[in-house]
């Protein structure tokens, strides 16, 4: 990585380092500018997988024409395009035979839609939806989310209903969730879910990420009620 200094032939580049470099233009593929924060001297990218913490949503959409595969717990995939820089959907099935004891999950299938509704400096807002489909029944989640992303990390919070009975709202539903930078390619991200009309329910989780250009991995833990902790392996990947 460096700074553009000429763009004539060659093409001259000052390294973060120190010293420059010159290349010809004929072997020159592209130039695109990078995302990111100098630190030290080291380029740190800026992470492109960052339209979920974990699990639950945040203010972020994905850029326009842009594709992600994402995997939660390894056997739930999502595919999200970004429609328009503030509109992305997504769509998936489970990956395994059975995914709940006598549920059939071949015949399950999910979706998302998330429209971003503020932008402003480092404060995204958003609203959406993840509907949950089969042959016998349809149920949703709606859900707002407000986003903080500084240099260091990010803070989400989010309120949403759950699915309820018909003709009746469902329970409610609220997270707070955060992520922080650790290092040029690592970050500690985490998650807490309370559901306020079930006595208050919480399920905290946490994990470790690391992430490059394109693909990110999660290494994490999920406390769900009487204490039993679910182990946490997310992946993603931006084309």
């Amino acid at each position: 990585y460096g700074y553009l200094e000429d763009t004539g032939d060659p093409i001259r580049l000052r390294l973060l380092e120190g010293g420059t470099i010159e290349v010809s233009y004929s072997r020159v593929a592209s130039i695109s500018a990078a995302s990111g924060v100098v630190r030290g001297g080291r380029f740190w990218r800026e992470e492109r997988t960052h339209l979920n913490n974990l699990i639950g949503p945040t203010g972020n959409t994905l850029p326009a024409g842009v594709w992600t595969l994402a995997a939660y717990e390894i056997f739930l995939p999502v595919a999200y395009y970004g429609v328009s820089d503030a509109l992305t959907i997504g769509f998936g099935t489970p990956l395994i035979w059975s995914f709940l004891a006598g549920y059939d999950a071949t015949r399950l299938s999910y979706g998302a839609v998330k429209a971003r509704i503020y932008k402003k400096e480092r404060i995204s807002v958003a609203v959406g939806s993840l509907i949950l489909g089969s042959e016998d029944y349809v149920m949703g989640v709606g859900f707002a989310a407000l986003t903080w992303t500084g240099d260091d990390g990010s803070f989400t919070a989010a309120a949403g209903v759950g699915p309820g009975k018909e003709g009746e709202w469902g329970s409610a539903l609220a997270m707070l969730s955060g992520s922080y930078r650790t290092g040029r390619t690592t970050k500690l991200v985490g998650e807490l879910y309370s559901v306020p009309g079930n006595n208050g329910t919480l399920v905290p989780s946490a994990a470790v990420r690391l992430f490059g250009d394109r693909l990110s991995v999660d290494f994490g833990a999920l406390a769900v009620p009487d204490y039993q902790l679910i182990p946490l392996l997310n992946f993603k990947y931006v084309f």
